[in-house]
C-alpha cells in the first residue's frame, strides 16, 4: 500500500516587516487626519525629529497662514505631499511608517484611480503597530483599553495605548478626539467669514491643538519605535527630538553638569578626546566629564550671535557605552564621524 502525502500550501500570511534601531531612527512617520468616513484633511509626517504638516483639504487652505508652534505647515494637494515624502524616502534610503492600516486606507482613497501611485505605498508603507504591540505583551507592560470613537468597542490598540504603556506622555488637550473637532470647527467658521483673520480665538486654538495633535502621533510613533528597537527604558534624544514644541532649550541656565560634583576622572581605558575630535566638523561638539554619577557627555551647539546650548546626551559609569550610544544616534541621523574614535582607544 503507498502512502501519499498532500503538498503544503504557502501560507498566505506574511509576518509583518521589522524594523531595526537605524532604520527606526531615520524613518519618515507619516499621519492622516480627517472626520470619519471623509477624505483626509491634513497630512503631517516627522524625520529625524522635525515635523512637517500639510492641508490637503482646500476649503481649509487659508489656516496656512497661521504659524503652527514646532513645526511647518504648508497647504498642497495630497498627490504633491505624498511624492513628496516618497521621493525623499527614495533618495535618502528612508522607510516610511504609520500606525496601523489606517493611513494606507487614506492612500486608497487619494489614489484610487492611479494604481501604479498606490502599488508604491502598498508594498512600503510599514504599519510598526504589530511590532509595537508584541514589544508591550513580551514585557508584559500595563495596558488599559479604551473605547474606540468609530466602533464603540474596546480596543487595546490604539497609537494612545501603546504610548501610555511605555510611559509616553501628551498632554491631554491634543489627545483623542481632538483633531476631528478642529477640523469641524475651522471649517463651519471659514464659511461664515470672508477672511481667516477674523476668525474667533476659541475656534483658532481648537484648530492649532489639531495639528499639534498629529505632532504628537507623528512623535509618538518615533518615540514607541525608540524602546521597541532598542530595548526597554530607552527614550528618543531629546536634543533631537524635541516632542514639546514649546519648550524652550535657548536658556541662560540648564541643570545638567552643575547639578554633578565633579571628581577626578580615573584612569582612562582610551583617550576621551578622540570621541569629541571625531564629530568636529558638525555644529556642535561634544564635553566629557567625570562626574559622581560617573561619565557625563555633554553636547554644545552653537546656534550663532554668541549663543551656546549646552544640552545633556548620556549620564553613565560605562565611558565607552555612553559614547557608543551618541555615536549611534548620530549615524543613524545621517551624520558620520570624521575619523573612526574606536582606533584611538589605548593609551
Amino acid at each position: 500500500m503507498t502512502t501519499t502525502h498532500k503538498k503544503r500550501r504557502p501560507s498566505r500570511r506574511t509576518r509583518p516587516p521589522r524594523l531595526y534601531m537605524v532604520q527606526a531612527t531615520r524613518a519618515i512617520y507619516i499621519d492622516f487626519e480627517n472626520l470619519p468616513f471623509e477624505q483626509p484633511s491634513l497630512l503631517g509626517y516627522v524625520c529625524e525629529g522635525k515635523w512637517t504638516i500639510a492641508i490637503i483639504e482646500p476649503e481649509l487652505a487659508k489656516a496656512a497662514e497661521w504659524e503652527v508652534p514646532g513645526g511647518t505647515i504648508t497647504t498642497c494637494t495630497a498627490d504633491k505631499m505624498l511624492t513628496a515624502i516618497r521621493n525623499r524616502a527614495e533618495s535618502e534610503l528612508r522607510g516610511v511608517c504609520a500606525w496601523s492600516k489606517h493611513d494606507l486606507r487614506m492612500i486608497k482613497r487619494i489614489y484610487a484611480d492611479q494604481p501604479e501611485k498606490l502599488k508604491w505605498w502598498q508594498d512600503n508603507l510599514v504599519d510598526i503597530r504589530p511590532q509595537a504591540l508584541r514589544f508591550v505583551r513580551r514585557y508584559k507592560l500595563p495596558v488599559t483599553p479604551i473605547i474606540d470613537q468609530r466602533t464603540g468597542r474596546e480596543s487595546s490598540s490604539h497609537q494612545s495605548v501603546t504610548m501610555a504603556s511605555l510611559g509616553i506622555k501628551v498632554p491631554e488637550k491634543y489627545g483623542r478626539g481632538v483633531a476631528a473637532d478642529g477640523i469641524a470647527a475651522l471649517r463651519s467658521a471659514l464659511t461664515n467669514v470672508d477672511s481667516i483673520d477674523v476668525v474667533d480665538d476659541a475656534t483658532k486654538d481648537k484648530w492649532i491643538a489639531t495639528l499639534l495633535h498629529n505632532r504628537y502621533d507623528c512623535f509618538g510613533m518615533a518615540a514607541i519605535m525608540c524602546p521597541v528597537t532598542r530595548g526597554p527604558g530607552e527614550t528618543l534624544l531629546s536634543s533631537k527630538w524635541l516632542m514639546d514644541p514649546y519648550f524652550v532649550p535657548f536658556v541662560p541656565y540648564f541643570p545638567f553638569l552643575s547639578d554633578f560634583s565633579i571628581e577626578e576622572p580615573p584612569d582612562a581605558e582610551w583617550r576621551v578626546a578622540a570621541f569629541a575630535s571625531a564629530w568636529s566638523g558638525y555644529d556642535f561638539f561634544y564635553g566629557i566629564t567625570y562626574t559622581d554619577c560617573g561619565w557625563a557627555i555633554t553636547e554644545f551647539r552653537n546656534y550663532g550671535n554668541d549663543l551656546q546650548v549646552m544640552i545633556p546626551v548620556e549620564t553613565s559609569p560605562d565611558l565607552w557605552a555612553a559614547c557608543e550610544r551618541a555615536e549611534m544616534e548620530n549615524i543613524a541621523m545621517g551624520m558620520v564621524p570624521s575619523y573612526g574614535w574606536r582606533s584611538s582607544n589605548e593609551i
